[in-house]
């Protein structure tokens, strides 16, 4: 790890927001490396590395050295924290969506969880969907928060 040459863990699912993340870090961070992580939480190993080499081959085709990652575990947050060690990678990069409902909640609960426990700096890369609201009520917020914390 050096400030010149970074190496990033980059969670990565695949979707557009995780492609849209590694092009903004490539503007902010091109000499970095990138070390692409792919959870299994579905338990298919063999989709689960199909995934981390579109990602990786993505990386390479903007320049990057990437390598890939295939982690399996039932809680993606505490997969990413595990491996997120200090002394291998300088950040955490993730993509994340801006949308309305409980699916994009729950979708943001990840991030939240590793940006409050990393214990590297975390970079969350917002991908807007057409349409989303930027904020929303304090009902719309306190109507979704039980079934977010399970209560």
């Amino acid at each position: 790890m050096t400030a010149e040459h970074p190496r990033i863990l980059v969670c990565f699912d695949g979707a557009s927001h995780s492609l849209d993340a590694i092009d903004h870090i490539q503007r902010l961070c091109p000499s970095a490396t990138l070390d692409i992580l792919v959870v299994d939480d579905a338990h298919s190993e063999s989709a689960a590395q199909a995934s981390a080499d579109r990602g990786a081959a993505f990386a390479r085709d903007r320049g990057f050295v990437a390598h890939t990652l295939v982690r399996s575990g039932d809680h993606v947050a505490q997969v990413i924290l595990d491996t997120a060690d200090p002394s291998t990678y300088d950040a955490v990069l993730l993509g994340t969506r801006v949308g309305a409902g409980l699916e994009a909640a729950v979708l943001r609960s990840i991030p939240s969880a590793v940006s409050m426990h990393a214990r590297i700096p975390v970079i969350l890369d917002r991908a807007h969907v057409p349409h989303a609201p930027d904020t929303f009520t304090d009902a719309e917020i306190d109507a979704q928060l039980p079934a977010i914390s399970g209560r």
